[in-house]
């Protein structure tokens, strides 16, 4: 059973690459325009990058703060 610090490692690492996979897949919309054929902007799929690396962030910061409690 993972504990608390685990997950939220795992949090952090999960939405940190598909914060990357989004990002690039953005970009490949952008350069290729591709946005048609999948009937959402470069924009939007953006957004949905930043909101993964905040979440990322967050999930990591509470991570380190949950260690440097437990020390």
């Amino acid at each position: 059973m993972m504990d608390h610090l685990a997950r939220l490692q795992l949090a952090a690492r999960t939405t940190y690459y598909l914060g990357w996979l989004t990002a690039i897949l953005a970009a490949l919309m952008h350069v290729a325009k591709i946005a048609t054929l999948l009937s959402a902007s470069p924009r939007n799929v953006l957004e949905a990058s930043l909101l993964l690396f905040v979440i990322c962030m967050a999930s990591g910061v509470r991570a380190v703060a949950l260690r440097q409690s437990a020390t």
